[in-house]
């Protein structure tokens, strides 16, 4: 049971922080952010914001007022998701605390890890209304183009639990 309840936990985490990492990477294109390659383990912390929104705006063909929307809307979204996002970290951070204290009841480790769901939560929803608010920019096509971003996404996320589901070599 304890290790379903971790690794729901941790499939929670992964998608939130893959979604949260490209909603920042869409948010600004000028500060430097970490995008959701690294964290599924890729090319570190070279990439910037920029560079994926301009490789969102090749790939679906924005025009230019599609871009300039898209920009208001992501700042706007970054500045709503700020607070959810703060909220987040530090509900993980006393999770984190609590389990290094080396002191805490299980019962103690289970509230703070549902205030951290709660908080997952939270701010997938504001996700979510930001993905609708910004598919509502695009054209028929370039929807079409996005979910087959999206897809591939997918895909690879799926390539990688089934890689770390995998029964370890030599066993």
């Amino acid at each position: 049971m304890r290790r379903i309840v971790r690794s729901s936990l941790l499939i929670a985490c992964l998608f939130s922080t893959m979604a949260l990492g490209s909603q920042l990477a869409l948010a600004d294109d000028a500060a430097p952010a970490p995008g959701p390659e690294q964290f599924q383990g890729g090319h570190g912390g070279h990439h910037r914001r920029g560079h994926f929104f301009k490789r969102m705006i090749k790939e679906l063909g924005l025009s230019d007022q599609q871009k300039t929307q898209a920009k208001a809307l992501f700042k706007s979204s970054r500045e709503a998701n700020k607070p959810l996002f703060v909220n987040l970290i530090t509900a993980k951070h006393k999770l984190e605390t609590l389990v290094a204290s080396g002191t805490a009841d299980p019962a103690a480790v289970q509230t703070q890890a549902a205030a951290v769901v709660t908080a997952e939560t939270s701010l997938a929803v504001q996700r979510a209304q930001n993905t609708k608010q910004f598919l509502a920019l695009l054209t028929p096509d370039q929807v079409t183009k996005y979910n087959a971003i999206q897809a591939k996404r997918e895909a690879r996320f799926q390539a990688f639990v089934s890689r770390m589901s995998a029964p370890p070599q030599g066993e």
